[in-house]
């Protein structure tokens, strides 16, 4: 209860500097409306508080100001952000348009790449989600790049690799991802769970009941890894 209470405290005042945050900006931007720089900050302040209409508003106004002087990395923020936006809303067609735009912009942007990979994904185009998840993975993987692959959350990388090699039915190649992504991080009980399944289907049941109980040792509510144990506990008993 008290850490309940804690996180609401911590929200609320999350909430109130943001309102507040934003009601600074709104009236900057009353007085000097052609302040694209005070749109953009006001575009991603409306973001964080989840008014995601009010967004778009802001990022698009932002382009109005493409040769006002704004660096070229704002109007490739923006793009990035509008594209990521977009596919919350499933709206697929502006999400890779804008996604394309901050790439023509930013060539070296990486959350764009991974926003096209994504529906490609989604599109069930899996051979090119995972084609651009490899690029995104070299560039995570490469130490002269560091400053972009820092960008990279890379347990996410290879997950996302081990989920489109089961949808392309490599479960060898899944597990490997899967592997490499708990490598990096051991907390995400998800990909515990996703190598479970996979070393199933590769008839290693030993392993992928470990695998599930990985998971709920991290999370002990995640209902799909204890129905999964069971299964196979109901399995692996003789007939008579």
């Amino acid at each position: 209860i008290i850490d309940h209470f804690g996180y609401m405290a911590s929200e609320g005042k999350r909430k109130e500097r943001l309102e507040r945050n934003a009601a600074l900006l709104r009236k900057s931007i009353a007085e000097e409306p052609n302040d694209g720089f005070m749109h953009f900050n006001l575009a991603k302040v409306y973001r964080l508080m989840g008014k995601y209409d009010e967004a778009v508003s802001e990022f698009e106004t932002v382009l109005k100001f493409r040769d006002s002087g704004i660096k070229e990395r704002i109007f490739a923020e923006t793009y990035t952000a509008l594209s990521q936006i977009y596919l919350g809303m499933d709206d697929y067609v502006r999400s890779r348009d804008y996604a394309l735009k901050s790439i023509e912009t930013a060539p070296y942007e990486i959350l764009p790449q991974y926003v096209l990979a994504a529906i490609d994904f989604i599109e069930e185009k899996y051979g090119e989600a995972f084609t651009k998840l490899d690029e995104i993975r070299e560039i995570a993987e490469d130490k002269s790049k560091t400053a972009v692959a820092g960008e990279i959350d890379r347990a996410q990388v290879y997950e996302d690799l081990g989920n489109c090699a089961v949808k392309m039915s490599n479960m060898d190649s899944a597990s490997e991802y899967y592997r490499k992504s708990i490598e990096i991080n051991p907390s995400r009980y998800p990909v515990h769970f996703n190598l479970g399944n996979v070393l199933c289907a590769l008839g290693n049941t030993e392993d992928a009941a470990k695998e599930f109980e990985a998971a709920l040792e991290i999370n002990n509510e995640f209902e799909p890894a204890k129905q999964m144990l069971l299964s196979l506990k109901k399995a692996a008993q003789p007939l008579f």
